[in-house]
């Protein structure tokens, strides 16, 4: 009886690993729609443009339709992107 719920189990967890896998997030936010792929790498750029380096960090504001970032705890209003945009 054991070795037929362990067998089970792990069939169950080996469907579950192959049904499991995203692929994408995407965000629905007052008629915007925008990945978080496009709002990760929109921020590394406006980072990376004002030269600032470290963890980043980033909040999504769905009033806002922007995504403000972090880096290294240090936040700033410039830090921002426009969701419209992307």
């Amino acid at each position: 009886m054991r070795k037929k719920v362990t067998k089970q189990k792990a069939t169950e967890k080996a469907a579950l690993a192959i049904c499991s896998r995203v692929t994408e997030v995407t965000l629905e936010i007052f008629e915007t729609n925008v990945t978080m792929k496009a709002i990760e790498e929109a921020v590394k750029k406006d980072a990376a443009d004002k030269k600032l380096k470290g963890e980043i960090k980033i909040y999504v504001n769905a009033e806002h339709r922007a995504a403000y970032y972090t880096v290294d705890g240090e936040g700033s209003e410039v830090n921002k992107i426009d969701l419209k945009a992307l």
